[in-house]
């Protein structure tokens, strides 16, 4: 397995992504709403990558908050796209079945 694992590694490289779908209804219309990540490096670490930003605004002082808190109520939506985007990271998003995915900007 290792020599398997070892062998695939030489010919893969390091993106990854993934893609979340919801569906509903609004005012009684159904809607799909589809949403996305990927990474050009350390795909294999988009799990990990908000735990990395806020290690980042702890070690400069930009996150000063104690204990447990909730991430992404102490850093608005942009420095955390910022952050993503300077991490070689996009998110993508894509409305019902029409239409091609696009930048997720909100």
């Amino acid at each position: 397995m290792r020599a398997l694992s070892w062998l695939v590694g030489r010919v893969g490289d390091e993106a990854g992504g993934f893609t979340v779908s919801v569906s509903g209804r609004r005012d009684g219309r159904a809607v799909i709403r589809r949403m996305g990540m990927t990474a050009r490096r350390d795909g294999g670490r988009i799990p990990s990558q908000l735990a990395g930003i806020a290690v980042a605004h702890l070690l400069t002082g930009r996150l000063r908050t104690p204990g447990l808190v909730v991430l992404l109520s102490r850093l608005t939506a942009p420095e955390v796209r910022t952050a993503l985007r300077d991490r070689g990271s996009g998110l993508w998003r894509r409305d019902d079945d029409a239409g091609d995915w696009r930048p997720w900007e909100g």
